[in-house]
């Protein structure tokens, strides 16, 4: 019997996974700086970025010293990120409609930085829980996430459903006894979800 639900965010309510490099490029090219040396740094960085090692506001003055650049450049980024990732609104109903009847949160491996366009996007408010890397200092797909998850919503993990696009990560959370789906678009979704009874 499922009691909870947890839903990654990017690829799933999000579509970011294929955009990140632009966005990174066009940033650059906003800022004066080199696409290609701005790309290598946020991923040099992004490890640290996920495990909350390292903030926005550290890894945006990062930029301005070793490109000698002004301004706010969190707005710079968010302007421009905005224009490259959606968000699955017709999954967020889903969403709303499961949390008629489950607690409903989301496990995912986050930054600071590609939190401001959760915030943007009013994405957290549809949530009753919110178990990011950043926040957690712990990335999936380590054990210790998932336990932690659990553990918080009070449940058992075979009493919890999680919603992934990454097979990796549901591997472990299905080896704890989590039940598990993998998201490939929304049709599909909703046909692994029909079994479930949840709707």
């Amino acid at each position: 019997m499922i009691k909870a639900i947890m839903f990654d965010i990017g690829g799933v309510l999000i579509d970011s996974e294929r955009s990140f490099d632009a966005i990174y490029e066009e940033f650059a090219k906003d800022i004066g700086a080199s696409p290609e040396k701005i790309v290598k740094l946020h991923k040099d960085y992004l490890d640290r970025m996920l495990y909350g090692k390292v903030t926005a506001t550290q890894f945006f003055a990062l930029i301005k010293k070793k490109f000698h650049i002004k301004g706010d450049l969190k707005k710079v980024w968010l302007k421009g990120a905005m224009k490259r990732i959606t968000l699955n609104k017709d999954l967020l109903k889903t969403v709303d409609a499961l949390r008629v009847h489950y607690p409903v949160a989301l496990l995912s491996n986050v930054s600071q930085i590609r939190s401001f366009v959760d915030e943007e996007f009013d994405l957290y408010s549809h949530f009753d829980h919110k178990f990011l890397s950043y926040k957690l200092k712990m990335q999936k797909p380590s054990k210790r996430i998932y336990a932690y998850a659990v553990r918080k919503l009070r449940i058992k993990p075979e009493e919890a459903l999680f919603i992934d696009d990454k097979e990796a990560n549901l591997r472990v959370a299905r080896e704890m006894g989590i039940k598990c789906i993998q998201y490939n678009n929304n049709a599909q979704l909703a046909t692994e979800l029909a079994p479930f009874g949840l709707l």
